[in-house]
């Protein structure tokens, strides 16, 4: 298998697990379509999960992938999203409990998490659902937004109030875009060097 460029941005697990549907109508990339691609995904994105995948469990995680994908488009477009989307996210967290966790990091202090306490896909499927609900219930200045950048679909975590893109590259590419429609236009009005002045 050629080398793939997932994209990973960055941004908290759940989101970059929404990622990993890109684009729209015929043009839809499906990032976790096959084995290879989701052991390929889980090691880019640098997540914890098992060795192996059988069908029936990259079926489930893939159905989890949608469920998050569309809550998220749902918030970010501020419309309800689908009930089936929301049971199927609901299921994975009853399925991996949430036990609380107390630590202590150096510099930082006192560090309480949440983690699933089941193992295996169970866990991998109830960590992410539980990193949607945690996108989802973010501080106002910090919600999940999608990239302005033309033809892009990636989310990302609004934290900056500037941001308006998931990468500098899809910034730059929206800066040029602008660059040519402005000269393209100033082009078209002005006269071409064969008419008279």
């Amino acid at each position: 298998m050629n080398a793939i460029e997932f994209p990973v941005l960055g941004e908290p697990p759940a989101v970059e697990f929404a990622n990993t549907l890109y684009g729209s109508g015929e043009e839809v990339v499906d990032y976790l379509a096959t084995p290879g691609l989701v052991s390929g995904w889980f090691a880019a994105a640098d997540q914890p999960a098992p060795v192996s995948w059988s069908d029936d469990e990259i079926g489930r995680l893939r159905e989890l992938r949608d469920a998050v994908h569309d809550v998220l488009s749902a918030e970010v477009d501020a419309v309800r999203p689908r009930a089936t989307s929301l049971a199927a996210i609901n299921r994975c967290l009853a399925a991996a409990p949430v036990r609380w966790t107390l630590g202590w990091g150096p510099g930082e202090g006192m560090l309480i998490g949440t983690e699933p306490s089941a193992l295996g896909v169970p866990g991998v499927l109830g960590r992410l659902a539980l990193g949607c609900v945690e996108s989802l219930a973010g501080s106002p200045d910090s919600r999940v937004r999608r990239c302005e950048g033309p033809g892009c679909s990636l989310f990302f975590v609004k934290n900056h109030s500037r941001r308006r893109w998931c990468h500098d590259s899809c910034g730059h590419r929206a800066r040029q875009s602008r660059y040519y429609r402005r000269h393209r236009r100033g082009a078209e009005g002005s006269p071409s060097p064969q008419e008279p002045r």
